[in-house]
């Protein structure tokens, strides 16, 4: 947990001084690139003289109430260095005779993650599918020691994917904002030319076209994670989850199993992103040319030097100048707009109300009749198996009577689910029931058939649970 008052310094006057002045700090002596630091921490002395080598380099700061900036170097040094630990970024401690500082180590990574912020580059969507498959297939891999750990590499990848692509085309469109607010037209193909171009797009988006397409893995990629979430691996994964993980709650383990998966199954919404990327992209290229366009043709501060010409005529004395135009054409009425004429609105009417002979109507409702009673819903289905069963737990298909088209409809649409549950029981997905009856049960009857004037199919049994 961050300390409370963590953000104090970087919402002063001196936000700005203070961010250089950290990441200078971390970067020397608590970065990855840094030493290796002592187990006690930095001494104080040693930050205190990369902080006053920094300060000789970057002065004036803003004078505040507990900082006068006419204070030596050194003593400025340690004030920063004080307000900083004071507010939670760094640790000072007393070891021996000198003082050490070190950072804590959630505001390590806190920082951490700013800087990587603040230098984002645009990422490869090629690479991440490749690195995603990569996981995957190692997950696969029934001799893997660590297939949880590769799993959720995958899916953490999958899920920085899709949130970089999400925001790909706010970041469009907030570039199209900041294009209107430029104020000269080389600020403006500046903007163009270092945002759009260089720090926006993807680096591999020109490839999205190409033979090499990024997402061409991502069918791949999908057909891994089914055969992860529908076959053996599930199992494994389970079982490693809840013991390396969650102590043997079985219960947690299928949880975070599903949260991965769902997090690799939404990869199926790139190809939405790609699509909307691209139709900010035709606007994005609509818009600049016709900001180029405007900026090179209109006149420049026209509205100034209106403003000049009316305020040298009011200034001047003895201002005798003739309209800049003879009589005739230009000051003539017919030279004058003609206003518009607003044409009429077309009138409405409503449409003609059709009725239906009566050969038509009884055609339509004979229709209807032949359609209901063909279909053989869920309900119907209950209520069927209900008054043949009557007391009776269990039954048998080939005991089932049949009187009527609804009837065999019905008897044909559960020999469907019977087989549908028989089939997912012998993978070992489920005890036989059926998604449609949650509260009957089908299984096999043999080789037996259900052989009649109406059916030809497998015999099965049907039992209910409740």
């Amino acid at each position: 947990m961050l300390p409370k008052e963590l953000f104090r310094p970087l919402a002063s006057a001196n936000r700005e001084h203070y961010w250089r002045l950290l990441t200078s700090v971390y970067a020397q002596f608590f970065g990855p690139d840094a030493d290796l630091p002592p187990a006690n921490g930095w001494e104080r002395r040693l930050i205190v003289q990369s902080i006053e080598t920094y300060l000789e380099n970057d002065d004036p700061w803003v004078e505040e109430d507990e900082e006068p900036q006419d204070s030596p170097l050194n003593v400025r040094a340690n004030m920063y260095l004080q307000r900083l630990a004071k507010y939670g970024w760094f640790q000072e401690e007393l070891v021996g005779l000198s003082r050490t500082i070190s950072m804590p180590p959630a505001v390590s990574r806190f920082m951490a993650t700013l800087i990587n912020f603040a230098e984002e580059t645009p990422g490869a969507v090629g690479a991440k599918m490749r690195s995603i498959e990569d996981a995957l297939k190692r997950v696969m891999d029934p001799a893997s020691k660590s297939p949880g750990d590769d799993l959720d590499l995958a899916a953490k990848q999958a899920r920085d994917l899709v949130t970089s692509m999400s925001s790909m085309s706010l970041r469009v469109r907030n570039l199209m904002r900041e294009l209107s607010r430029q104020e000269t037209t080389a600020a403006a193909i500046q903007k163009i030319f270092e945002e759009y171009i260089q720090r926006l797009y993807l680096s591999d988006y020109t490839l999205l076209a190409g033979a090499d397409h990024p997402l061409a893995r991502k069918s791949d990629v999908l057909t891994l994670a089914q055969e992860i979430a529908y076959t053996e691996p599930r199992d494994r994964l389970i079982t490693w989850y809840a013991e390396r993980t969650y102590g043997g709650v079985e219960e947690k383990a299928t949880a975070h199993f599903e949260r991965a998966i769902q997090r690799l199954f939404d990869l199926r919404r790139l190809q939405d992103y790609l699509d909307r990327l691209e139709l900010d992209i035709r606007n994005m290229h609509r818009r600049m040319l016709a900001l180029i366009d405007y900026r090179l043709r209109a006149p420049s501060h026209l509205e100034v030097r209106i403003k000049r010409a009316i305020a040298g005529v009011l200034d001047a004395e003895n201002f005798d100048v003739a309209v800049p135009a003879g009589p005739g054409q230009l000051l003539t009425a017919e030279g004058l707009y003609v206003p518009r004429v607003k044409r009429p609105p077309i009138p409405r009417c409503a449409d003609e109300r059709r009725e239906l002979a009566p050969h038509q109507e009884a055609k339509m409702r004979l229709y209807q009749r032949a359609r209901d009673a063909r279909t053989a819903m869920p309900s119907e289905v209950r209520v069927y198996l209900r008054a043949a069963m009557g007391s009776q737990r269990q039954i048998r298909a080939s005991q089932l009577p049949i009187t009527s088209i609804k009837q065999f409809r019905i008897v044909q649409t559960l020999s469907t689910y019977a087989q549908e549950a028989i089939t997912r029981q012998t993978k070992n997905h489920g005890a036989g029931e059926s998604q449609k009856l949650p509260d009957y049960r089908f299984s096999s009857a043999g080789a037996d058939r259900l052989d009649g004037t109406h059916l030809d199919v497998p015999d099965f049994i049907i039992s209910r649970t409740k």
